[in-house]
């Protein structure tokens, strides 16, 4: 039985400054972009480039 591939968010967290990823992921929690601001400052990696890796750093 085939894996399934997981799902990556675009644009990649990982490969987005901080204004980038601010501005395309800043009202994920609660409007609040210092979360986001945060959560960017501990320094993305690959490996949260998917949602649920994403939502864990953001602290969701």
């Amino acid at each position: 039985m085939p894996t399934a591939t997981p799902l990556t968010l675009f644009p990649a967290p990982s490969q987005c400054s901080l204004g980038d990823f601010v501005s395309h992921y800043g009202d994920v929690y609660e409007h609040s972009p210092w979360v986001a601001e945060a959560a960017w400052q501990q320094g993305l990696r690959p490996e949260h480039d998917t949602p649920d890796a994403l939502a864990e750093l953001m602290g969701l």
